[in-house]
């Protein structure tokens, strides 16, 4: 009989001990704020068109480049960026490139003779802010597609014990050749959500987001 109530009362001391850290490590609990103000435009999104000079010497194409640059601007300084999806959708491309690629670099540049028949361009020749952690990419290459082809990042600032945000001020994508027919000009729309979370010494969750969208001619 005592020794049945000795392991009654381990066994209710285990539940009382460990129930809280498994709410804590799996955001059950929260030990900071659950919603904030992000203020009124946390998120700052410039996106910049170039065409090629490769296209004065072709009769059939026309080659762009973008490169779209993500600010954080809220005003809550208690939370940082937690995720990224940024969706880039080119309605009349017949073929395009993209940096940064799949994995986690802690930089990559593109260079200005990368690109189909020697294209160069000016946007993407300095060095790219990239997310921190992984991130992947997603592409269409599908023309019958709805909305024609694509390219899709998911940057996630958490996995594991790695407690990072993604970004703290901006980071930065490119789209390279891009080739159009010639003369119907680039048609791009550009969805980005960006999700803010509390980062504490025992967890990181989200807060809040917001999604920002922007069609050609950029402004």
């Amino acid at each position: 009989m005592r020794l049945r109530t000795v392991i009654l009362v381990l066994t209710i001391a285990a539940v009382v001990v460990v129930s809280p850290i498994v709410a804590i490590t799996t955001d059950l609990i929260r030990l900071g704020p659950t919603q904030v103000d992000l203020g009124p435009h946390p998120i700052l999104l410039a996106a910049e068109v170039e065409r090629g000079s490769a296209s004065d010497n072709n009769p059939e194409y026309d080659w762009y480049a973008i490169r779209l640059s993500i600010q954080n601007n809220t005003t809550a300084r208690e939370v940082h960026p937690y995720s990224l999806e940024v969706l880039v959708r080119l309605p009349n491309a017949l073929v395009f490139n993209w940096a940064p690629a799949n994995g986690h670099p802690f930089y990559q540049t593109v260079t200005r003779e990368d690109g189909p028949r020697g294209f160069g361009f000016a946007l993407g020749a300095d060095e790219l802010r990239v997310p921190a952690g992984d991130f992947r990419t997603s592409s269409n290459f599908n023309i019958s597609s709805p909305g024609g082809m694509s390219i899709q990042w998911v940057a996630i600032g958490e996995e594991g014990l790695n407690r990072v945000p993604i970004f703290e001020n901006a980071v930065d994508f490119v789209l390279y050749g891009i080739q159009v027919p010639e003369g119907t000009g680039l048609e791009a729309q550009i969805v980005v959500t960006l999700t803010w979370g509390y980062y504490g010494p025992l967890q990181a969750y989200p807060v809040g987001s917001q999604t920002v969208s922007v069609s050609t001619p950029f402004t």
